[in-house]
Order: C-alpha cells, then structure tokens, then sequence
C-alpha cells in the first residue's frame, strides 16, 4: 500500500508540489507552535516523532524543499531541545544537587513568635487588598535568588513585612525570604510557573512565582491576593487555600517541622 502511494506521487508533479507546499507549511506551523507556547516534554517528544516520520516520507517520494527544511530542522534538532529546556535542566540539576548537600543536622527554621508575625502580617495585608509574597526556606538554598534582591538580615517584624508589601514601596512586587528567624531579603524574582491548569489561566504574576519556587525547591510560600485578599500556601506545586491565622499556624507547623 505504501509503495503504491509513492508510485502515485512520483508520478505526479503537480501533486508532488502541492504535498511539498503543505509540509514546508506544516513544519513551520508546528515549529512556532510547540517551541514558542508549550514546551512539555511530552509534546515535543511526540513533535520529534512526527518529524522524524516526516523527513523518511518526504525523502522517500523526493519532495525538494520539504526535504531540505526537515533535513535541517533533525541536523540541529539536539542543539535546539537543549536551548528550549535549558531552564529545566538547570533547575534539575540544582535541585538534586541541593538535597544531596543537605547536612543531616536539624535546619534553622522560623520560631513560633516568627511565625506569629508572619501571619499576622499576612492576615492585615488580606483585609487592606494589599498583595504579598513571602518565601520561608527550608532545605534548599534560595541564595541564586537572595543575590539578585535587597539584603536585609532583619528581624521578623509584621510592621516590618508590611512596610516592604505597602503599594509604593519599591520592593512590594518582589517576594520576601525567610531564613530561620531572619528577612534573608525583599525584592526577589522567581520564574513563573508554567504547570498552570486551563481553569487557572486568570492566575496572577505572585500566584505563577509562589508555584514555579514551589516545583523546584521545597520551600513554603504564603501569598495573598491583591484583587480578592484571598491567602494561599504554595508547596510542592501545588496552592493550599487558608481560611484563618490558626490555619495557617497549622500548615506551617507542619510543613516547616
């Protein structure tokens, strides 16, 4: 059946052209597509397929410039899968490389009173509509990210984490770090998530950076609303909603242990 089908075609020039129009189209329609707006692996897994299949039938029944474009596109495909996962990997790679230099000595996590405050600041925030974004590290380092914020190295105050969240502060769209009982820094940008479901697409910028620091470290992060003053917890990729301050208290007593 197949042979009979290249026979066809070999034979018609004009059908020849039209099939070669079609798949210099295709790939270029594809290409765009799946590189520019969806980079899951699986997709492009199955665009490396399709393309490979392609190239053996476009060489096969002789399609001149279809032949030339999936010749070029397979030449420097693994150059351009590293380039389009290059972010991936080197989140992968940094994060085993993190647990495997975790030190089996008990991590310095936030006091009770930091907590406290933390979530009163949190809870004001909510009532005023005033978004917020504060990231409690645990195991993993958040250092990359402190580096390119403002050092504080202060003490956890919710007057404090108010002033830095307050709408005219130059720091407000930036994430706070917590380390142990410290304001590691403000202003800290993380990447935004890209795991987002069809219903979520409204999502906001903090809600799409409280995921994508979540998915990649095992760090807690709290983020409240700017438009609904509603709170949640990111972790593990996931958003946890909170209804109370005793809520919150609870999941990060159990969450940062």
């Amino acid at each position: 059946m197949f042979e009979q089908i290249v026979n066809f075609l070999e034979q018609n020039e004009i059908v020849k052209m039209l099939l070669d129009g079609y798949f210099v189209l295709l790939i270029v329609i594809v290409f765009l597509r799946f590189v520019f707006k969806n980079k899951k692996i699986v997709t492009i897994s199955l665009s490396v397929i399709i393309f490979l299949l392609l190239t053996f039938f476009v060489n096969k029944i002789g399609l001149v410039a279809s032949s030339f474009l999936y010749n070029v596109v397979i030449r420097y495909l693994p150059i351009t899968l590293i380039i389009i996962f290059a972010p991936e990997m080197r989140d992968s790679i940094m994060s085993i490389y993190r647990h495997e230099s975790q030190t089996k000595a008990k991590n310095l996590n936030p006091s009770q009173a930091a907590k406290n405050a933390i979530a009163d600041a949190c809870f004001e925030l909510s009532m005023k509509r005033e978004g917020a974004l504060i990231t409690i590290e645990y195991h993993n380092s958040l250092d990359q990210y402190a580096e390119h914020a403002v050092i504080l190295n202060s003490e956890i105050t919710k007057e404090l984490l108010m002033t830095i969240f307050f709408p005219p502060s130059p720091l407000h769209d930036g994430a706070v770090i917590i380390k142990g009982n410290k304001i590691r820094c403000a202003g800290a940008y993380y990447r935004l998530s890209s795991s987002i479901a069809e219903k979520d697409k409204t999502m906001g910028s903090r809600h799409r950076a409280a995921k994508g620091i979540s998915e990649i470290t095992d760090s807690v992060t709290i983020v409240v609303s700017e438009e609904t003053g509603n709170i949640n917890i990111a972790e593990g990729g996931g958003l946890i909603p909170i209804a109370d301050k005793q809520h919150l208290l609870d999941y990060l007593d159990i969450l940062i242990k």
